[in-house]
């Protein structure tokens, strides 16, 4: 999958590896946002996700991570959550698979990102989750009207692809949102359909 530049360590669960200073910023903006997909075994002994659409920002930085369905599989349930506090939490979602939008955003202009898959397989008659990268970048930037990443190994610059755009643009507004209370920022977004070579290359069944 797409991939810009990144740090060296690289967790997929726990979501982009942010440094102390952009960490201590978010504390100081009180921006809390939550990347755990989080694997739970139902009274039925049915194997599903839980995950929590969560964050905000302020006038200087900000921190959002939001899910989307894939196409023919809608979420389970999405609840929202009357959360006390601003910058957190806004809805909960159970989930068989989700694409999770992450995204970090500093001053106004300048972006790290992570999206990624989250799924319940079964091998060898077990369920079991599995999780892909679909892009990943550090250090975007607006230019000519797009949010542009550095590439890795020198060449062209990656933008996020077509298919992932909208859930990327509903987290960016996210970040954006100073005091975010909303019950979510993806209200309009569509289910994301993978690509066909996507999919076949992840082993995702898309209808």
């Amino acid at each position: 999958m797409a991939t810009a530049t990144t740090p060296r360590k690289v967790d997929i669960r726990r979501g982009l590896a942010l440094e102390q200073a952009e960490r201590e910023a978010l504390e100081q903006a009180g921006v809390r946002a939550s990347v755990n997909v989080q694997p739970i075994r139902q009274s039925s002994g049915n194997l599903i996700l839980r995950c929590s659409e969560s964050g905000g920002g302020s006038k200087e930085v900000g921190h959002f991570v939001g899910f989307l369905p894939l196409s023919g599989k809608p979420f389970l349930r999405n609840d929202r959550v009357e959360a006390l506090g601003k910058n957190f939490l806004h809805r909960t979602i159970f989930a068989a698979t989700v694409v999770r939008f992450e995204v970090f955003r500093y001053r106004q202009t300048f972006f790290h990102t992570w999206i990624t898959l989250h799924h319940v397989s079964t091998e060898n008659g077990k369920q079991v989750a599995k999780r892909h990268s679909l892009f990943r970048g550090r250090y975007g930037a607006i230019r000519d009207s797009a949010i542009v990443f550095p590439s890795q190994t020198g060449e062209e610059d990656l933008e996020v692809p077509g298919f992932l755009r909208a859930g990327f643009e509903a987290a960016l507004g996210g970040s954006r949102c100073e005091g975010c209370q909303h019950a979510t920022h993806f209200q309009t977004a569509p289910p994301v359909e993978l690509p066909t070579a996507t999919a076949k290359a992840l082993r995702i069944e898309v209808l």
